[in-house]
C-alpha cells in the first residue's frame, strides 16, 4: 500500500513537472517567457532568494540540462524567479527586465545575517545596529579594492536583508585572514575590501 501511494506521488509529480511552462534561453543566460512576451534577466551571483516555494513554477533548458524555477513567498512570479536554493550551490535569481538590477548601494540594508556556508548555510548572529551596517556598506562601497588574502582563518557569508527587496539577500563574502584582518569580498566582481573590524 505504502508502496502505491509513494509510486502514485512520483507519478503527479512527473506529470505536473511536464506540465510546466518551459522558457527559452538567450544564451546570455537570460529567460525568454514567450507565451506572455517577458524577459527575465539573469542577476549576479550576488543575489538570491531568501526563500522559495518548493512547488516548481516553470523550466528551463541550461544547455542541456533541465532546470527549474521557484517562486519567491510574497513575491510575484512575473517578477522574480529564483532556482532551487537547496539543491543548487549557487542558484540563479532571475527578475523582469523592467526591474533594475540592485546594488549594494541602493539595497536599503536594514539587517545583515552572518552566515556559517557548508551543505546548509547555517546563521550564526545578525548585525542589527544601524551605524554598524551603515560602516560595513561604506567600506564595501568606497573602500580600496585590493587582492584577497592569501592565508585565511575562516569564511563566513553575509546576508543583506532589506525592506525595499522582501525575499531577497545580497550575499558577499566575510573573511577572516590569519593576522585577524577582516575582509568583504564579491566573487561575482572579485571586488575585495579591507573591512573595519566588527567589534
Amino acid at each position: 500500500m505504502k508502496k502505491n501511494f509513494l509510486f502514485l506521488i512520483l507519478i503527479l509529480f512527473l506529470y505536473s513537472c511536464s506540465n510546466l511552462p518551459f522558457y527559452e534561453n538567450d544564451e546570455l543566460g537570460n529567460l525568454i517567457d514567450a507565451e506572455n512576451d517577458r524577459l527575465y534577466l539573469y542577476s549576479g551571483s550576488y543575489l538570491r532568494a531568501a526563500e522559495i516555494i518548493k512547488t516548481p513554477y516553470a523550466r528551463y533548458d541550461d544547455y542541456g540540462t533541465k532546470r527549474t524555477l521557484h517562486e519567491i513567498p510574497g513575491i510575484e512570479p512575473e517578477k522574480w524567479l529564483s532556482e532551487n536554493i537547496e539543491t543548487s550551490g549557487l542558484p540563479l535569481l532571475f527578475r523582469d527586465s523592467g526591474i533594475d538590477e540592485p546594488t549594494l548601494e541602493n539595497f536599503g540594508t536594514s539587517r545583515i545575517l552572518i552566515i556559517q556556508s557548508g551543505e546548509s548555510n547555517m546563521q550564526l548572529d545578525s548585525i542589527d545596529d544601524e551605524q554598524k551596517i551603515k560602516t560595513i556598506v561604506n567600506d564595501y562601497l568606497y573602500g580600496e579594492n585590493i587582492t584577497p588574502p592569501e592565508d585565511i582563518q575562516d569564511i563566513f557569508l553575509f546576508y543583506f536583508e532589506s525592506p525595499d527587496y522582501p525575499g531577497i539577500h545580497y550575499v558577499l563574502q566575510y573573511i577572516i585572514a590569519s593576522d585577524w584582518q577582516e575582509y568583504l569580498l564579491d566573487r561575482w566582481t572579485k571586488r575585495c575590501v579591507l573591512l573595519t573590524p566588527l567589534d
